[in-house]
């Protein structure tokens, strides 16, 4: 998902990519959520990955991922998820 008008940054196009970039991430946590409740968790990471893609400060997206990594069996790999966001909110945050 690409930023929308991306070489342009008038003030009603930053509310607009927040708006839109919200309404996205809603979307995606809702999609994750029936893929997990329908089994099919291979397709669930996917969109959960997309998603933090797109928003990759969202601690509820990342921690969908996480759960996602553990119930596929794959918790070095959620570790590894875990660790990336703590140092980026350590990064950020200070």
């Amino acid at each position: 998902m690409g930023k929308l008008l991306p070489d342009f940054y008038d003030d009603w196009i930053e509310i607009e990519r927040h708006r839109l970039s919200e309404k996205f991430e809603f979307a995606a946590r809702l999609l994750v959520g029936l893929l997990e409740r329908a089994g099919n968790l291979t397709q669930a990471l996917s969109c959960a990955r997309r998603a933090l893609e797109a928003k990759p400060f969202s601690e509820v997206v990342c921690e969908q991922v996480i759960r996602l990594l553990l119930m596929l069996n794959q918790p070095e790999k959620a570790l590894r998820e875990f660790q990336s966001l703590s140092q980026h909110l350590k990064n950020r945050l200070g």
